[in-house]
C-alpha cells in the first residue's frame, strides 16, 4: 500500500513538473527580455547624459564668448521714442487739466 502511495505521489510530482516546466521558459523569456530591455534603457540615458553635458559646455562657451552687453540703439529709435515721449507729456498734461 505504502509503495502505491509513493508511486502516485511521484506521478502527481511528476505532472507538476511538466506543466511547470513551460511557464518557467516562459518566464525566463519574459526575464531575458525585460533584461535586454533595461540594458537599451540605461545605454540609452548615457547617451542622454553625455548630449545633455556637451550642450552644457557649449552653453557654458558661448557664453564665455559672448559678453551680454545693452543693445545699442541707432538714431532713428532714438527719434522715435523722443516723439513718443513728447506724445506721453502732451497726453499727461491734458490728463492733468481734467476736471
Amino acid at each position: 500500500f505504502a509503495a502505491l502511495m509513493l508511486a502516485d505521489d511521484a506521478q502527481d510530482a511528476k505532472g507538476k513538473a511538466e506543466k511547470a516546466e513551460p511557464q518557467s521558459d516562459s518566464l525566463r523569456a519574459a526575464v531575458a527580455l525585460a533584461e535586454s530591455r533595461e540594458a537599451a534603457a540605461r545605454d540609452e540615458l548615457r547617451g542622454a547624459v553625455a548630449r545633455e553635458q556637451a550642450a552644457l559646455k557649449e552653453l557654458a562657451a558661448a557664453r564665455q564668448a559672448a559678453p551680454v552687453s545693452a543693445p545699442v540703439a541707432n538714431p532713428s529709435n532714438n527719434r522715435a521714442l523722443l516723439q513718443i515721449a513728447d506724445r506721453i507729456e502732451a497726453l499727461a498734461a491734458k490728463v492733468e487739466q481734467l476736471p
